[in-house]
């Protein structure tokens, strides 16, 4: 089968060419595995309304004969004192975690292992998360990641499956 796609997307995702020779829309055969893709990613065209379609992927987590999570979690968390590293709930992950500043602090957030520190002069030793700032760790279960903010009451959600 060949369908006509984005060249540059398809050239990104297969590794084709480099970004900058990337050229307008062409045909291309459609193999039924890309090189270099491994195999327990799937997927499937996205008809973009336009005469092209855009290939679409998703991955199945170790384990799980690639099968989706079959739920998601979800949640929030505070740093009620700044300065004091707070560990996420237990929670089994498949594919990994998202973790956001609220858009409501006042203060900066990090995140890291235990013992992450709120400090973010350089020296620190967490990712640091500004107020509305999302990051996604690819991780089996929420508990191994701590936050910690440079005030009281810097808060955090957090999704994953």
């Amino acid at each position: 089968m060949t369908v006509k796609l984005r060249a540059w997307l398809l050239a990104a995702l297969v590794g084709l060419m480099p970004f900058a020779a990337m050229a307008a829309d062409v045909t291309y055969p459609m193999p039924s595995v890309y090189p270099g893709i491994p195999p327990t990613i799937r997927g499937t065209l996205k008809d973009m309304g336009d005469g092209t379609y855009a290939p679409l992927y998703y991955l199945g987590g170790a384990g799980t004969g690639g099968a989706l999570p079959s739920s998601v979690i979800a949640g929030q968390t505070k740093v009620s004192t700044a300065g004091t590293a707070v560990q996420l709930p237990s929670n089994a992950l498949v594919n990994g975690l998202v973790i956001c500043a609220l858009t409501t602090n006042t203060g900066t957030g990090t995140i890291g292992g235990s013992g992450v520190t709120n400090t973010i002069d350089g020296t620190g030793n967490g990712d640091v998360l500004v107020a509305g700032q999302c990051k996604s760790f690819a991780v089996n279960n929420s508990n191994v990641l701590y936050v910690n903010g440079t005030a009281n009451n810097t808060a955090f959600s957090f999704s994953g499956n």
